[in-house]
């Protein structure tokens, strides 16, 4: 193998660790992430349920 082939297969193998790293979030992030979800899955709701009383039924 040449010294080319040999930096590319380390450069190989340091991407895919990389991109397989673990992702370690803190409760708080974890937290803050569920209450967000929560709130956005709230909003569309009373969006939908506003949308359905303002629209005519045929």
């Amino acid at each position: 193998m040449s010294l080319v082939d040999q930096a590319a297969l380390r450069l190989g193998l340091l991407l895919v660790t990389w991109g397989r790293r673990a992702n370690h979030y803190s409760r708080a992030q974890l937290s803050a992430r569920y209450e967000q979800q929560a709130a956005r899955e709230q909003r569309e709701l009373h969006a939908e349920r506003m949308l359905r009383m303002s629209t005519p039924r045929l």
